[in-house]
């Protein structure tokens, strides 16, 4: 008989990293579409995985601190859950300052032609 709590870590290894891939993959492609200013609704979604897999790391590393875990194993995901909603939402205001000054985001007088190309 196959050991339970061995089976249930490696479950738990393939599920961190197969998300891990989808997301970093999700990011880069949203990266590229960010910078060229298309799918913003897209971008929006990436933006909000990372901030509930940032805050669902912190979650979970106040839990661990709560239950008397060392500092090594529930500081780090603090940290790193924290670091996620921050950096996610300054990208997320730069975003929005390159899209305030982006052509396509102003509204244009149809007498006057787009003088930004």
């Amino acid at each position: 008989m196959p050991n339970l709590s061995f089976a249930f870590q490696m479950a738990a290894v393939v599920a961190g990293a197969l998300g891990g891939t989808l997301l970093g993959i999700a990011g880069g492609s949203g990266g590229d579409l960010a910078r060229r200013g298309e799918h913003r609704r897209w971008i929006t979604v990436v933006f909000a995985m990372v901030v509930a897999l940032g805050a669902v790391t912190a979650i979970v590393g106040l839990v661990a601190g709560g239950l008397s875990q060392p500092p090594s194993v529930w500081l780090g995901l603090v940290i790193i859950g924290v670091g996620l909603i921050a950096l996610t939402w300054g990208a997320n205001r730069h975003l929005a300052a390159l899209r305030a000054v982006a052509p396509s985001s102003r509204n244009l007088d149809s007498d006057e032609p787009d003088k930004s190309s």
